[in-house]
């Protein structure tokens, strides 16, 4: 680390002039804005993270798939190809982007940002000889991209960047420049999915009932009133106190309300969201554990799809 610290205040950089520390690269890495949705819940690239399949899915791609593929340099050869390990770029791509990164995890969040965010960014470091000695990956929050006089421009956090020391690995557009943010597009089924999950940890935190009235036949003050909920909730709210005794006094009488959650199809629209991420991620059901309709005899040619229809584009 040190020796390489030398290295570059002894050859200095082209960057420095920008400020790039890592505070202002790492540190603003922001979930982006919240998406309201249908579902009464807000989505953003943290709160998605949260769905078990949309971290299974983005996990499994940015990982599994592209970054444990190795990436190398090559030069050409009288057998065609072969490694140019000796080549100043091959570090830098196959082994160490920056100081702070490995290949692995350079292009694991590279890949995170285009899945979720559409774009992916990284600043190019020079050295005075005109040569990349390290790539930053960047908050896709953090660059603003527009089309100006018919070229693209783009900006961090309103400060011009050069394109050529920018990478921008854009996903699926309409313009062919920038990508479409999957978290805006599929707002509503990741929220769908979010609300599911809250709905089953408040029901199942109210005592596993949909909700309960209490019926006096007087009438409360309402002091007797707060008394009389804070005594039901103390007793009976919660998992661990489901279906236990109630003692009721005075008259009163419980009564449930709400639909139940087989009635409400609970676990068929749990089930019905994982397949929904999958559908946004272009992977099979399978590879994100939802086993539904997996066979011994499909499962095979549905690896295949995986290969050729996700991880190869």
């Amino acid at each position: 680390m040190k020796l390489f610290d030398s290295i570059r205040e002894l050859l200095g950089t082209k960057i420095e002039k920008r400020s790039l520390t890592m505070e202002n690269v790492f540190g603003a890495f922001q979930p982006g804005g919240l998406v309201p949705t249908p579902a009464g819940v807000e989505v953003n690239g943290t709160t998605a993270m949260t769905i078990s399949a949309v971290w299974n899915a983005v996990n499994l791609i940015a990982g599994s798939g592209v970054a444990s593929i190795p990436l190398k340099v090559f030069k050409a050869s009288g057998e065609g190809r072969e490694a140019a390990t000796s080549h100043y770029l091959y570090r830098l791509v196959h082994e160490e982007p920056n100081r702070y990164m490995t290949s692995f995890s350079f292009r694991e969040t590279l890949m995170h940002h285009v899945l979720l965010w559409g774009n992916a960014f990284a600043e190019i470091e020079w050295d005075r000889a005109g040569r990349p000695i390290a790539l930053w990956p960047i908050s896709p929050t953090a660059i603003q991209v527009t089309i100006e006089n018919g070229e693209p421009v783009y900006r961090y956090n309103g400060r011009p960047l050069n394109p050529s020391d920018l990478i921008h690995i854009p996903g699926l557009g309409f313009d062919g420049v920038k990508g479409y943010s999957v978290i805006t597009m599929a707002r509503h089924s990741f929220g769908l999915a979010l609300a599911t999950e809250r709905f089953g940890g408040a029901f199942f935190g109210n005592g596993a009932w949909p909700g309960l009235v209490a019926v006096h036949p007087g009438a409360l003050s309402p002091t007797a009133k707060r008394n009389l909920q804070e005594s039901i909730d103390e007793k009976h709210r919660g998992p661990d106190r489901a279906h236990s005794t109630l003692i009721l006094e005075e008259g009163v009488k419980v009564e449930k309300v709400g639909i139940p959650p087989d009635d409400a199809q609970f676990l068929e629209t749990r089930s019905f969201s994982v397949v929904e991420v999958a559908r946004w991620f272009n992977v099979p059901p399978h590879k994100i554990k939802d086993m539904g309709r997996a066979t011994w005899g499909n499962a095979e040619q549905m690896n295949v799809e995986w290969v050729v229809d996700c991880l190869r584009p």
